[in-house]
């Protein structure tokens, strides 16, 4: 079943708020549109498909943020920018991947102080 979501109530799915929500909309963070009226409309599937952020990618993964940061600037971890300046944002399967190598399915990723996870 395919559906659309009102921006609170994705909001209040994903724990954000509106303000929050809309913003990831205009940043391009999650895909969305405006409806003839003005509002914003998700599809439900952006639920899981959203990119997150090098904070959630941390806590998801039980690492810091800086580690997350280092693996992006090294390649090991694929992240793109929103725009000059603004944050990190990383692909559900690249998080899936990483979950994947931590999990001893691939290929060891090293932490800031140059171990092996």
């Amino acid at each position: 079943m395919s559906y659309w979501l009102s921006i609170r109530v994705f909001a209040e799915l994903v724990g954000v708020t509106h303000r929050t929500a809309q913003r990831w909309a205009r940043e391009g963070r999650i895909r969305a549109h405006r409806t003839p009226g003005g509002h914003w409309r998700v599809w439900h599937t952006q639920l899981d498909r959203r990119p997150l952020t090098v904070t959630e990618v941390a806590a998801r993964l039980g690492v810091s943020r800086r580690t997350v940061r280092d693996w992006a600037a090294s390649g090991k971890l694929h992240a793109r920018r929103v725009r000059n300046g603004g944050a990190w944002l990383v692909e559900p399967g690249e998080v899936a991947r990483l979950e994947a190598v931590r999990n001893g399915a691939g290929a060891p990723v090293e932490n800031e102080g140059g171990r092996t996870e």
